[in-house]
């Protein structure tokens, strides 16, 4: 295979990777056209991820021993074992191990062949880095989104004079009380930081902050219901007249 054709045909599977079992899944279907191998196992952290096929464990006594030595080399290796060879292929990011790709073989790999598996060690290094970011990036962007969620203030972001951000506090708010985003609007527009609207049997004090995103200017604004402590305030007023 050319490595036109192998990079071709990387980016044609690739292209259908969501996760990083798909990832190797992809691999192992690129590598099928570089080596006919008969197993291939993905390390992970010490640990088996994958298989394929699926009931196919390669013996550990046969590798384990040359995993430290890959992880430093960062370099496809063959070893004969039983008549056989096993291959041991890095998948990494710089200097660092991401995963072991381990196959077994009955051929002896060409130099060319090793070139284009340290070919696809580089390209699938990248690509699973990649997949590992946005995954925390998602894991990070949920957890936070829980936290507003939780929190007993409203949470509103605006960008454009549109609503790009709002948790769950500040839509219950809205929908109880439609007309306050006018008045937050209005607010917004005067450039006021803090202050307080008073609609029909409720109070709400506001704060108003302008915030720099990516390069764009986005408002934030909290919310707080400030009802009942109006409602003690009037309470200690009457008291003490």
């Amino acid at each position: 295979m050319e490595v036109q054709q192998l990079l071709s045909k990387y980016m044609l599977e690739i292209s259908k990777v969501t996760d990083e079992k798909s990832l190797y899944i992809a691999i192992a279907e690129i590598m099928r056209k570089v080596v006919d191998y008969e197993a291939l196992n993905v390390i992970v952290q010490s640990s088996l991820f994958y298989t394929e096929p699926t009931d196919q464990i390669i013996n550990e006594e046969w590798f384990t021993d040359y995993l430290p030595w890959i992880e430093d080399r960062l370099s496809p290796t063959f070893l004969p074992v039983d008549n056989q060879y096993v291959g041991l292929i890095p998948i990494f990011k710089g200097v660092k191990l991401l995963s072991v790709i381990v196959l077994t073989t009955s051929e002896e790999p060409t130099a060319e062949v090793i070139d284009y598996l340290q070919l696809l060690s580089y390209l699938s290094g990248l690509t699973l880095e990649n997949l590992r970011l946005l995954d925390f990036v998602d894991n990070a962007r949920e957890y936070s989104e829980t936290v507003l969620n939780l929190s007993s203030d409203g949470i509103i972001v605006f960008y454009k004079g549109e609503i790009e951000f709002q948790n769950v506090k500040s839509s219950e708010i809205i929908k109880n009380y439609p007309d306050i985003l006018r008045e937050i609007e209005t607010k917004i527009d005067s450039n006021e930081e803090f202050f307080e609207i008073e609609l029909p049997n409720a109070f709400f004090s506001m704060s108003v902050k302008k915030i720099q995103l990516q390069g764009e200017e986005r408002t934030l604004v909290t919310v707080r219901n400030i009802t009942s402590e109006k409602e003690e305030d009037k309470d200690d007023n009457r008291e003490s007249s």
